[in-house]
C-alpha cells in the first residue's frame, strides 16, 4: 500500500468525521505485522526505520489526530521466536515512542492467531511455522491475552468464528472438513480459555509492585495486575507449550498483598484456595504449581 494515500485520505476524513461526529474515536488502520525488536532500536535505527515503516510513518504523522492505534503481531508464530520474546519491551518502547510523536490514546492487538489446523495446511503459506496441537493453542491464546491486560491493551483473536474454507484454523471453534454440508463447530479448548479469561481479567489494570519467585526456572513471565482491594499476578512459562505440563512447584512472595488467596486455572476455569503466610510487607504463597499457560493468583490488597 501507498503511504502517501492513506496519509492523504486521512488528512481529508479525519476533520470531516471530527466535525460530524465529535464523539467518535478515530482509529489508525490496523497494521498487518509490528515493529518488533525495537526496545533494541538507537535512536539513529528509530529515524532509518520511520522512513521503511508504513505502520511508523503514519504514526508519525497522524499521532495527534488519532485515538488508537492498531496491529496484528502474530500469525502461527514459533513460541520461541526472538518476536514473541521480546514482543511485550517492543510494545512498552513502541508506546513511549509514539507518545513522544504527540499520540494520547491507547493501543490495540486487533488481529493474532495460533491454529491447530487438521490437516496441516501444506506450504507454502504466508503465516509462520508453528504447528500446534488444541490444547497448546489455548495456551498460547491465553498467554497473548494476559499479557495484553498486563500492556493495558485490548486484543481479539482472528477469528472467534470461521468456517472451513480457510486452511488455517482461523476460528475458536473445532471446524470440520469443507465438503460437510452441516459443519458443527464445537468450541476448542481456546473458546473456553478466552471466555473464562474474558471474566477473570474484567477490570483488571497494569499494577506496579513487586513479585519475587523462588524455584521459578529460565523463561518466566509474570504480570502484575490491579482492581480495587485486589491485587493479581498472573505467571507462566514461555516457549513452545506441550499438551500436558506437569507443573515445576515454586513459592511466590507479593509485596502489598494480604489473605486470603487463590488461584485460578484459565484453562480450566476452577479456582483453588492457596497456602498463603503472611511475611514483612507481603504474603508468601507456598507450593504454587508454574505450569505453560497462565495461573492467576488472587490476593487481598494489604
Amino acid at each position: 500500500p501507498s503511504l502517501d494515500d492513506y496519509l492523504a485520505l486521512a488528512r481529508i476524513a479525519i476533520p470531516i468525521i471530527r466535525e460530524e461526529c465529535p464523539d467518535a474515536q478515530m482509529m489508525l488502520g490496523s497494521y498487518a505485522g509490528f515493529c518488533h525488536g525495537c526496545a533494541s532500536w538507537t535512536a539513529e535505527a528509530w529515524e532509518e526505520q520511520v522512513g521503511r515503516s508504513t505502520l511508523l510513518g503514519a504514526v508519525r504523522a497522524l499521532a495527534k489526530d488519532v485515538d488508537l492505534i492498531g496491529w496484528h503481531p502474530f500469525y502461527q508464530t514459533a513460541p520461541d521466536d526472538d518476536s514473541v520474546h521480546t514482543y511485550r519491551a517492543s510494545v512498552e518502547a513502541f508506546k513511549a515512542w509514539a507518545a513522544a510523536q504527540g499520540f494520547v490514546g491507547e493501543c490495540s492487538c486487533t488481529e493474532y492467531n495460533w491454529g491447530a489446523s487438521y490437516p496441516a495446511p501444506a506450504e507454502p503459506h504466508w503465516w509462520g511455522s508453528c504447528v500446534c496441537s488444541e490444547v497448546e493453542k489455548a495456551k498460547y491464546v491465553a498467554r497473548l491475552s494476559v499479557l495484553h491486560t498486563a500492556l493495558d491493551m485490548g486484543s481479539f483473536f482472528c477469528e472467534v468464528w470461521g468456517n472451513a474454507w480457510y486452511p488455517l484454523d482461523l476460528s475458536l471453534l473445532r471446524r470440520t472438513f469443507g465438503a460437510d454440508p452441516i459443519s458443527p463447530l464445537q468450541p476448542q479448548p481456546a473458546y473456553y480459555a478466552m471466555r473464562n479469561l474474558a471474566t477473570a481479567l474484567d477490570g483488571l489494570r497494569p499494577a506496579t509492585f513487586e513479585v519475587v519467585v523462588e524455584g521459578a526456572p529460565a523463561g518466566l513471565e509474570v504480570c502484575t495486575l490491579a482492581r480495587p482491594g485486589e491485587r493479581v499476578v498472573a505467571l507462566w512459562l514461555t516457549g513452545p507449550a506441550v499438551d500436558e505440563c506437569l507443573g515445576t512447584p515454586v513459592r511466590v512472595v507479593i509485596a502489598g498483598a494480604g489473605g486470603p488467596a487463590t488461584g485460578y486455572d484459565c484453562l480450566n476455569g476452577v479456582s483453588q484456595a492457596l497456602n498463603a503466610t503472611p511475611v514483612a510487607g507481603g504474603l508468601a504463597l507456598e507450593a504454587i504449581l508454574l505450569r505453560d499457560y497462565p495461573l492467576l493468583l488472587r490476593c487481598a490488597q494489604a
